[in-house]
């Protein structure tokens, strides 16, 4: 899928499930939330890092990620239910959660920051 196209692919649809267990900082997750799309997925790795104040539902695995024990579908089903009742708040919340923390010149200042610190 070339790079241009996934914007316009995020805003049609109504959700992302983010399948990744234990997830670092996956792209695909910053990228939805940068469309105004609702995130859905375990709380696993540091997606409820991510995905915070409703911009999506992260609801609790259910057993040991790590292990891969089978999780609670049920919750995730019932998240999924949530957000497509409510499409337009968790849109709006999704957008403005990615304008605040994953812009350009927050990341950029962040980094300016590291480097500053590491040459003292």
């Amino acid at each position: 899928m070339p790079g241009e196209k996934i914007p316009e692919i995020d805003r049609s649809a109504h959700l992302l499930y983010s399948a990744d267990i234990n997830a670092a900082c996956p792209n695909s997750v910053i990228e939805a939330l940068a469309c105004g799309l609702p995130v859905l997925a375990f709380d696993t790795g540091a997606l409820s890092e991510l995905v915070q104040r409703g911009a999506g539902c992260i609801v609790p695995y259910g057993g040991d990620p790590w292990k891969l024990d089978h999780p609670n579908v049920e919750s995730l089903s019932e998240a999924a239910f949530e957000i497509l009742l409510n499409q337009e708040r968790f849109r709006n919340t999704a957008r403005l959660l990615a304008e605040e923390n994953f812009g350009l010149d927050r990341m950029v200042d962040a980094y300016l920051e590291v480097f500053k610190n590491l040459s003292m």
